[in-house]
């Protein structure tokens, strides 16, 4: 067996699964300095899949962000919140619940609020 196919199988043996990927592609002046790019990568590649997964697992029928949100006039906040608190999910750090009421036909808008939301807490 060579070097590759042997580093590869002691990844996959130890649940390294990003790293038998990435390792070729890190140019490091030291041992020390190598194997700390090396974790890095390999913590970056699974927070990005974990993130990945919670998304799935949401079951979001579709992704929504803030910036494709066009706000008209219609929806109005009270004086404790602004749309900005709630991108920023301040409720959340004060520990408060969020109600949404709106006329007929910005049902949607709620929805993608929340849809909005739960991708931002998934990305934190």
């Amino acid at each position: 067996m060579n070097t590759a196919s042997l580093i590869q199988e002691y990844c996959k043996k130890l649940k390294l699964g990003h790293m038998a990927k990435i390792y070729p592609q890190i140019n490091a002046e030291s041992n020390e300095e190598f194997l700390l790019q090396i974790l890095q990568a390999e913590l970056h590649a699974r927070q990005s899949a974990k993130i990945q997964r919670l998304i799935k697992k949401a079951g979001f029928s579709q992704h929504k962000i803030f910036e494709d949100y066009e706000q008209n006039g219609c929806i109005s906040f009270p004086e404790t919140l602004n749309i900005d608190m709630l991108k920023d999910l301040v409720f959340m750090e004060k520990y408060e619940n969020v109600m949404m009421l709106g006329a007929v036909g910005t049902g949607n808008y709620r929805k993608f609020l929340l849809m909005e939301r739960n991708n931002g807490i998934c990305h934190q």
